[in-house]
């Protein structure tokens, strides 16, 4: 939340709130139009390999399933984006399940991948470069509700940790990250 200090009447200050809202709301717009985008790629890409033949190429199968791996991690940003700036309870609660769903499946088209090439770790440089996207643009957004729903367990945790850590003599501070 922003806080402005500015010292003018009630009717100066009310016009700038509406300015500043209308902003916001022009730019979760902007946000959700290209997430809207990217899912519609993603759905007509899908819904034409449901009808295509299996690849029996694993270079292809792989360069295939790689690229809508990376598609659904710039609609996973995208989405954790857009959820973080609305205020809506309703339109959050949206995002939250169309979150829930890209993140099942990415799972699942991880543990493709993991089968096609027997592996967990994946290298894709050369559709990061065709898709335009840096190696931080790769990794996998943790969504922003998973931290604050779960403040209280994991505040236990680091409890438990820094228990074992200050009884092993790892650490000699009363405070644990």
């Amino acid at each position: 939340m922003r806080t402005f200090f500015y010292s003018g009447s009630r009717d100066e200050i009310a016009v700038i709130t509406r300015c500043t809202s209308s902003f916001f709301d022009r730019l979760c717009m902007e946000l959700w139009s290209e997430v809207q985008d990217h899912l519609d790629d993603i759905v007509s890409k899908e819904v034409a390999a449901a009808g295509a033949k299996p690849e029996h190429n694993k270079a292809l199968a792989l360069e295939g399933l790689l690229g809508l791996y990376l598609r659904h991690l710039r609609l996973l940003s995208g989405l954790a984006r857009c959820y973080d700036q609305t205020v809506h309870p309703q339109k959050r609660l949206v995002l939250r399940r169309s979150l829930d769903a890209v993140m099942g499946r990415l799972v699942e088209l991880k543990l493709e991948l993991a089968n096609l090439e027997l592996m967990e770790f994946h290298f894709f440089d050369d559709l990061q470069v065709d898709f335009k996207l840096l190696p931080h643009d790769a990794e996998m957004p943790i969504a922003p509700y998973f931290r604050l729903e779960r403040k209280d367990t994991l505040a236990g945790v680091n409890e438990i940790i820094g228990d074992a850590l200050r009884k092993l003599g790892a650490i000699q501070s009363e405070e644990v990250i």
